[in-house]
């Protein structure tokens, strides 16, 4: 499948440097260049492109004041001089950040996680943060205000986010909201069981308890254990 993508940057030679490495992946059509914000708000909605290079600079406007018109299903890779949007970048879902001149292993990187879709998110917890691939995410758990993730690993993050912003983060794929307080990711699913109240228990190898299904989704949770997500063994 080819992947249609847009070429934003100010910098005329920067956008034709960027073309000039993306010539050697064919999976990859420039369907679209713009030099400024209008101009890809423009060719956003004419072009709508599978994949996004944004600068992040553009003139008077930044590159994430474009983030808005971008649809959901489209991938943005940051192409910029700067190093120090790293971090809100990935807050904002960004699939890779690169840096100009761009070296065309990195470039290949991006797009090999492209191909993936599998997104990395950036946790900020109080002074330190890390970056964690979704599929790393066993589960997201209500902690009051906060939010508790616990990765396929045993690590916990404690965040200040509603279980219904993960629920939009990460939205497709393997990642089901089973409970008002919880989030998993059925891939990380090792046993599926019913108690004698009738209610369904997922088991996650990173948790000492199981994870209570609500009778409200338990229809779609269970029916169906191995659909897309890998089998899981059901008692």
């Amino acid at each position: 499948m080819t992947l249609r993508a847009l070429v934003v940057d100010d910098e005329r030679h920067a956008r034709a440097d960027l073309r000039t490495l993306l010539a050697a992946h064919p999976a990859v059509e420039v369907v679209a260049e713009a030099e400024d914000f209008e101009a890809a708000r423009s060719a956003l909605a004419a072009c709508r492109p599978d994949l996004v290079f944004l600068d992040i600079a553009l003139g008077r406007r930044s590159g994430f004041d474009l983030l808005d018109a971008i649809d959901g299903h489209c991938r943005v890779i940051f192409v910029t001089a700067f190093d120090r949007y790293a971090v809100r970048a990935f807050e904002v879902r960004a699939l890779d950040y690169l840096l100009k001149p761009v070296h065309p292993d990195r470039l290949a990187a991006a797009l090999a996680r492209v191909e993936s879709q599998e997104p990395v998110l950036f946790f900020k917890s109080g002074d330190s943060g890390a970056f964690v691939r979704a599929s790393e995410i066993a589960c997201v758990l209500a902690d009051g205000d906060y939010s508790r993730v616990v990765t396929t690993g045993g690590r916990e993050l404690v965040l200040l986010r509603s279980l219904s912003d993960w629920e939009r983060r990460l939205s497709g794929g393997c990642f089901a909201r089973i409970h008002r307080s919880a989030i998993a990711n059925l891939t990380a699913v090792s046993r599926v069981s019913r108690g004698r109240d009738g209610r369904w228990r997922l088991y996650i190898t990173a948790l000492e308890r199981p994870l209570v299904v609500s009778r409200r989704v338990a229809h779609r949770i269970v029916s169906s254990p191995g659909a897309g997500c890998g089998q899981r063994r059901r008692e």
